[in-house]
């Protein structure tokens, strides 16, 4: 009663002085901010794969300022001509959680045939929308959407109705645009390890090996409620694979499990594999409860000899069936603190697999020496190399160059590191920087994509986040043997860290990263990209 007596007489003075103009600004103001007063745009990823269906565009948030449930009339987006080409499908839809992919069933309340310009989704489903609840809108992605184009949809505007009321509100614009979503189209696109399922919230750290008959297995950390490194919390390692280059997989298996009691089991982490001549798949692992600037001095390894569909249970590598004469051998291989580098190990053509390996000489101090760990006998027995490959080092990442030599790839806050080894890693040249790459501190890889030397195009690829900070993950060629590098396929602008590659047995590229383009709170989401053999030889 007491707000209609304050309208009336705003309405009486509007009308006695006839400044009809201050009454409807009045009415207006009132009327509009009954029960809404803002919704934001948050964009979802960054990549997406043709044919990908019920994909995330971006999540709505909506400012409540009353406890009634909303019901939406209809939401319009606006679509320009590629990203309508690109689109089957608009929906919107919702979620119990401000995560996406980890609701099995994401309602969809409203569904439509896309087109360029204004898309009306209206709201077929019968039910309120309330604050519990996340908002979307999602596509089917068209399965001929050419690769490399994107999809960069707009939300304009939302009409809700609560109480009776009506009312239409727009989106507040992002200081950073970051409500107009860019989103690039893949060869396929998946992600593999979801936060919030599997009952753990953090997935860290790729890795990826092809068996002997070219399927793919990938591997990540659980890390369970903390998404630090190994120290003082239990993560176990799981692995999925696939036998249709990266279209179906299957369900995660644990290859190594924590126990939380001793030093050395105490949980494991950073997986690195590789295939040897014979088949067999060889992961090496962090392994205990040190943190690496803690002394860190455990590794596990664990190997399967059915292409991934069955693991030994991990043994402690640095107290058994070790040779290491130049390093005066102890628990810790000599060293402080030791790991492998996570992501993949190199096969040489003369049957050694090796890994590159992080070693701190002195305790208490930051300063990395990168070493070679190898063996010759299929895994069963293990060296540590006697000269150091980098100083100053962290990651690194191995392959073969046409001359026979090892090519080593290291990481750095900067310029990339490099160094080459003649003589299958037991001496090492002088080590040095490109000006071609540079960015953050973080794992990246470096793959042989095709040889000269085999009769095909020189190319050598390299992943590596482009940016000060965490994201900006890029995918860079070589075509002269690594002399000299430029960036060749953006990924993602986005949040972005570790990463791996394989090359395909039908020639596309795997990628798989941690993705942080989208958090809701719960760190990355594993992303398989495949780029295809014709984006690579362009």
């Amino acid at each position: 009663m007491f707000i209609f007596a304050i309208e009336l007489y705003l309405i009486i003075m509007a009308i006695k002085t006839k400044n009809i103009c201050l009454f409807f600004v009045v009415f207006c103001i009132n009327a509009a901010t009954v029960f809404a007063t803002n919704i934001r745009v948050k964009h979802a990823f960054q990549t997406t794969g043709a044919g990908n269906k019920c994909v995330a565009l971006c999540r709505i948030d909506i400012d409540f300022d009353t406890e009634k449930d909303f019901h939406i009339e209809s939401a319009e987006i606006e679509l320009n001509r590629e990203t309508a080409q690109n689109i089957e499908h608009l929906m919107i839809c919702s979620t119990t959680t401000d995560e996406f992919y980890a609701d099995n069933s994401p309602i969809i309340h409203g569904k439509k045939k896309a087109k360029q310009g204004a898309n009306t989704l209206k709201w077929n489903l019968n039910g309120q929308f309330n604050s519990q609840r996340s908002l979307w809108i999602a596509a089917d992605i068209n399965p001929k959407a050419k690769e490399g184009t994107t999809i960069s949809p707009y939300l304009k505007q939302i009409i809700l109705i609560a109480g009776g009321q009506r009312q239409t509100i727009k989106p507040t614009p992002a200081s950073d645009e970051s409500d107009k979503i860019s989103m690039k189209i893949f060869k396929q696109q998946a992600f593999l390890f979801i936060p919030t399922t599997q009952e753990c919230r953090f997935y860290r750290i790729p890795a990826m090996v092809l068996d002997q008959h070219g399927n793919i297995i990938a591997a990540s950390d659980r890390r369970y409620e903390s998404n630090g490194d190994l120290g003082n919390h239990r993560i176990d390692v799981v692995i999925r694979r696939s036998n249709d280059n990266g279209k179906t997989w299957t369900p995660q298996l644990y290859i190594a499990e924590g126990d939380t009691s001793s030093a050395s089991t105490y949980g494991y982490g950073d997986a690195a594999m590789v295939r040897t001549a014979t088949g067999r798949i060889v992961c090496l692992l962090s392994a205990g409860k040190n943190n690496f600037f803690r002394g860190m001095h455990n590794i596990g390894l664990t190997y399967s000899d059915d292409d991934g569909k069955t693991w030994t249970a991990p043994r402690e590598l640095t107290t058994s069936n070790f040779r290491d004469e130049p390093h005066q051998l102890t628990d810790s291989l000599g060293f402080w603190s030791i790991f492998p580098t996570s992501g993949k190990g190199l096969l040489l053509p003369n049957g050694r697999i090796m890994f590159a390996a992080n070693c701190i000489d002195q305790p208490d101090t930051y300063t990395i020496d990168c070493y070679m760990l190898f063996s010759d006998d299929n895994g069963e027995s293990w060296t540590i190399g006697k000269q150091c490959a980098f100083h100053g080092s962290d990651e690194s990442k191995l392959c073969l160059t046409n001359e026979g030599q090892l090519l080593l790839s290291v990481r750095q806050d900067g310029k990339r590191g490099f160094n080459l080894s003649p003589d299958n890693g037991e001496n090492w040249l002088t080590q040095c920087h490109t000006d071609d790459m540079q960015g953050n501190a973080c794992n990246a890889d470096i793959l042989y994509y095709s040889r000269s030397t085999e009769g095909e195009r020189d190319i050598l690829l390299h992943s590596l986040i482009n940016d000060k900070d965490r994201k900006n993950l890029s995918v860079f060629r070589s075509t002269d043997g690594g002399k000299s590098w430029h960036e060749f396929i953006n990924v993602q602008p986005g949040g972005s860290a570790y990463s791996t590659m394989l090359k395909l047995a039908n020639g596309d590229v795997a990628l798989l990263f941690e993705d942080e383009s989208y958090s809701a709170g719960n760190g990355y989401h594993l992303n398989f990209i495949v780029i295809s053999k014709e984006q690579i030889t362009l």
